[in-house]
Parts: C-alpha cells; sequence; structure tokens
C-alpha cells in the first residue's frame, strides 16, 4: 500500500532506508461489517506530517456501501483448447 510506503515503510528509490518502526495495521479487508466508530487501519508513524499523509491515503483507499458480501474474486472461467 502506498501509505506505508510514505510513512516510510518501503523504499522509493533503492537508496532509501526502511523505518522498522512504522507501518500500517489494516483492520477491515474487503466484505467486512462496519459500523461507525470502527478502526479499520491503524498508522504507526515516527512523524505527524507523514502519517496525516498516509492518513489521507488511506481514507481515499475505502469504499463503504450496503452490500453484505464481498464482490467475487472469480468473475468468469474461460475453457479454451491448448496447441502445442
Amino acid at each position: 500500500m502506498r501509505a506505508a510506503s510514505v510513512l516510510g515503510a518501503g523504499r522509493q528509490r533503492k537508496e532509501d532506508e526502511i523505518d522498522p518502526g512504522v507501518g500500517l495495521i489494516i483492520e477491515k479487508k474487503l466484505g467486512d461489517r462496519v459500523e461507525k466508530g470502527d478502526v479499520i487501519a491503524r498508522i504507526h508513524a515516527n512523524d505527524a506530517a507523514l502519517a496525516s499523509h498516509a492518513e489521507a491515503l488511506v481514507r481515499k483507499s475505502y469504499s463503504f456501501g450496503s452490500e453484505a458480501a464481498p464482490p467475487p474474486l472469480i468473475h468468469e472461467v474461460i475453457v479454451g483448447s491448448y496447441k502445442k
């Protein structure tokens, strides 16, 4: 997730150092029921500005709806013949 990289949990360039003290814990995944006040992700940061940026990215990555079940992972199976 881009938000973790912004915090320093990943590299944007090979010269960048990885900070083992930062990261994200994703508490809710696709299809999970979410109630008002539930924690959907936890941000571990050592810089307030980077934490704010990461929070904005996390918020943009979620959408909420009334559908109770997650969409199917497989939408269609295509069967064909294979020629050697």
